[in-house]
């Protein structure tokens, strides 16, 4: 029988403080055995790492802030974030990219923190797990390739 893999799971959000072990042992049930634990922002890293530990097995996890939450990057949060990777040793860096659809932090906020955590991901070799809505990635590629990578 197949198994599945769940990609983006939320699992700090507070609906799951109550039945979190149930979800996870129903999905058992149901043959979902892999599980990607997303990270928002970093008031979830604590979280994360403990339901990583209770399911060594199973979890995939990220570090990271959403474009959503990305009004809380600044100079200390990315120490923190470099750290908390540097500690935790994440399979990738995000939930991190661009949201224009529904604009909870503004076009600059979510620039730089989008550019930011590449340059994270880029020092640390670690992999992106990118969120994206309504953006133009032909532009945005080019825009952050340009920036970061400028031609020699």
């Amino acid at each position: 029988m197949h198994t599945i893999f769940d990609i983006a799971c939320n699992f700090t959000n507070e609906r799951f403080d109550k039945d979190l072990n149930d979800v996870i042992s129903r999905s058992f049930d149901n043959n979902i055995t892999k599980f990607g634990l997303i990270c928002s922002q970093l008031k979830d890293v604590q979280r994360i790492i403990e339901i990583k530990d209770l399911y060594p097995n199973s979890m995939y996890f990220t570090l990271g802030v959403h474009p959503h939450n990305s009004s809380e990057i600044n100079e200390l949060s990315l120490q923190d974030l470099n750290d908390f990777i540097k500690k935790f040793n994440p399979n990738a860096v995000g939930e991190t990219g661009l949201d224009f659809y529904r604009n909870l932090s503004t076009y600059e906020e979510q620039t730089f923190a989008f550019e930011e955590q590449i340059k994270i991901a880029i020092e640390l070799n670690k992999p992106l797990f990118l969120h994206h809505a309504r953006i133009s990635w032909t532009i945005c590629v080019f825009d952050f390739t340009y920036t970061l990578c400028p031609k020699q």
